[in-house]
């Protein structure tokens, strides 16, 4: 089983054409056994990096940080989706955000 220590970000207000400092979710395998994880995803005016890798032993965590940067003013949501095989795949952080002109 996978645990978010976060299941949404919010930016608010961001300047056009610009990147916000990270947010980051950390992602715990609470499971027994090792978990498989196919991919980390972000969408919209969204970024993520992470340092999960492929696999993860029972017990241990990775971090996923995630950067907004909006291209036209106005609210703009995403998701990071990821796909791994534990039970209640995939896991998703709603991510939402202002594109901001001043």
């Amino acid at each position: 089983m996978v645990s978010l220590s976060a299941t949404s970000l919010a930016f608010g207000k961001q300047l056009v054409g610009t990147t916000s400092v990270p947010k980051t979710v950390t992602m715990t395998n609470t499971g027994n056994a090792p978990l498989n994880i196919a991919s980390i995803v972000a969408s919209g005016n969204y970024a993520q990096t992470n340092d999960c890798g492929s696999q993860m032993a029972p017990g241990t965590s990775c971090t996923i940080s995630v950067t907004f940067t909006p291209t036209k003013p106005g609210n703009h949501t995403g998701a990071v989706s990821i796909t791994d095989d534990a039970f209640n795949s995939p896991q998703v952080i709603s991510l939402s955000g202002l594109g901001s002109k001043h």
